[in-house]
């Protein structure tokens, strides 16, 4: 019971300040948990908004697949993977990364190099499992290149079934830890735990690494299916975290896959299906995330706010 409430403690003023920045917030963070609300609020926005029609984006393509391939992959398991990145991009993106400061757990007022990771931990006095680049990623000319790009944002049209809109983005760094990290530092870290993300309606996501990942470098583990089903204890509990024991019952053992793959590779998923980023035990790791989604229900202050067109 007590941890139970730490997390209600720790949640309320997260809700409470998306609640004020917009009330129709609410009723997505209630009904939104449904699958049934879910296709109801995506089949009522697939009648407002008219998907674009599809851009031949010469040079913009990010795999051999076409983007509606993807969105039927996506239909089916949740998670797609097999795209990659031209070297010349990532290679852009990890330079800038390695010389522009970045903030441990999204706090301003920790800023840090990721060649400095183990000084930085001593000046705050903390481990730090996470580096972010918040709103100074759009500095970054190959990282822009990367969020207006038309052929993944045609991917999470298609999937959605109408224009998809650009929530998010972002750029961070993942470090190992030295000790046994924190509840909060994984919450932040959105690691060592199975959750969904309950950000809009409808949401695609598309992950970059921009460094090499295995399974001791941070992969990220997704279940295969769960954006289709969650089991009643899931859908009917405040919180957007699952236990591992609860996924391994009700979920095929052989349905929880963890992605790995060479700097510049990417994978697509639905953020309903239950997913985690996994701790890492050495090296470091970077990700670029962008977020589509049917609407902007919550600024995501945390992110830096990313949103180009």
């Amino acid at each position: 019971m007590h941890a139970y409430l730490v997390r209600i403690a720790t949640k309320a003023p997260v809700y409470a300040r998306d609640l004020m920045a917009r009330p129709s917030w609410l009723l997505m963070f209630i009904f939104g948990r449904f699958t049934v609300f879910r296709s109801f609020y995506v089949r009522r926005w697939q009648r407002r908004t008219r998907k674009p029609p599809a851009h031949p984006a010469s040079g913009e393509a990010l795999s051999t697949r076409r983007p509606s391939d993807i969105a039927d992959i996506l239909r089916r398991d949740g998670l797609a993977s097999g795209l990659i990145l031209p070297r010349r991009v990532s290679r852009d993106i990890a330079e800038f990364a390695e010389r522009a400061q970045c903030y441990a757990y999204m706090d301003r007022a920790m800023p840090f190099l990721a060649g400095h990771h183990a000084e930085a931990e001593q000046r705050y006095g903390q481990s730090i499992l996470v580096g972010h680049f918040l709103d100074g990623t759009m500095q970054c000319a190959a990282a822009r290149e990367v969020i207006t790009n038309r052929w993944i944002r045609q991917i999470a049209s298609d999937y959605l079934g109408g224009a998809a809109r650009l929530i998010s983005s972002r750029l961070w760094w993942s470090f190992p830890a030295k000790q046994e990290p924190r509840a909060d530092q994984l919450s932040i870290a959105s690691q060592g735990k199975f959750h969904y993300d309950l950000d809009d309606w409808g949401q695609v996501k598309v992950f970059f690494y921009l460094t090499d990942v295995d399974g001791r470098t941070g992969e990220h583990v997704y279940v295969r299916g769960s954006h289709r089903c969650h089991p009643l204890a899931v859908q009917f509990s405040p919180f957007v975290g699952v236990s591992r024991r609860l996924v391994e019952r009700f979920y095929d053992r052989a349905a929880i896959v963890g992605v790995r793959g060479r700097r510049g590779s990417g994978f697509v998923e639905d953020p309903f299906g239950l997913h985690m980023g996994t701790v890492l035990e050495a090296g470091r790791r970077l990700m670029l995330e962008l977020s589509f989604g049917t609407s902007q229900l919550i600024p995501r202050r945390r992110y830096g706010e990313l949103r180009p067109g």
